[in-house]
């Protein structure tokens, strides 16, 4: 039974970890999702606290 309970636990958080950081295939070749990433990801490295 404890198994069973790890298993389910461990598919969940995968299925969190893949909506949170998965691809999405909608996005095509020339969609602006990278620059987006790359826009937030330098916002907050240059943020002073």
């Amino acid at each position: 039974m404890v198994t069973l309970v790890l298993i389910v636990i461990i598919f969940i958080l995968l299925d969190v970890t893949a909506i949170h950081w998965g691809y999405d295939s909608r996005d095509d070749i020339n969609s602006p999702e990278w620059t987006r990433r790359q826009d937030w990801l330098f916002s907050h490295l240059t943020q002073q606290d």
